[in-house]
């Protein structure tokens, strides 16, 4: 069974630096600027059951891309990474098919790891077939509910396209929209 085909929307990196991480993508990729944002206590679910996570994101564009850059110690993120400083970690996938996409992963033996309820969002596990994850993002639900997440992503990619390349950290992101 192949692998649902969607639109790969990010590419998101675990790191062991959050500061030193972005400047290394400015520098070496030409990705910014970064809008570093902070989660505490987030509810999800990890390997269905409930679970807290904090993490420092930051998000930049190169093109239509998404860089994304977690600094966490939460063991999903840190075990990929391990003593590297930085480690590729997964793509997101839009579907406006969440739960028939959700169902082949799971028949190919790849099953949902992280899991965020509120946006019908999830990781799953495809780390043994890809090297990496994937994450599955419900594109109707977060349409529906949460059409600022689109808003805030149009302004980053907006700031990437006549970037001059100062101030490539800034504050904003989606961090603001779950607090």
């Amino acid at each position: 069974m192949a692998l649902p085909a969607k639109d790969v929307l990010q590419a998101a990196y675990a790191v062991k630096s959050l500061e030193k991480a972005c400047r290394y993508f400015v520098d070496q990729h030409g990705v910014g600027p970064f809008f570093i944002s902070e989660f505490h206590d987030f509810d999800i679910l990890y390997r269905g059951q409930p679970a807290k996570i904090s993490l420092r994101l930051a998000q930049g564009y190169r093109g239509c891309v998404q860089y994304e850059l977690f600094e966490t110690d939460f063991p999903l993120y840190e075990d990929v990474r391990g003593a590297r400083e930085i480690a590729f970690h997964h793509t997101m996938m839009a579907t406006e098919t969440y739960d028939s996409d959700l169902a082949r992963f799971i028949a190919m033996g790849c099953p949902p790891i992280i899991e965020q309820e509120s946006i019908k969002s999830c990781y799953v596990d495809t780390l043994a077939k890809l090297g990496h994850y994937v994450e599955l993002f419900n594109y109707n639900c977060v349409k529906d509910q949460y059409p600022q997440i689109f808003e805030v992503d149009a302004y980053m990619m907006d700031a990437s396209r006549n970037w001059d390349g100062k101030k490539p950290l800034r504050s904003g992101g989606h961090g603001h929209l779950w607090a």
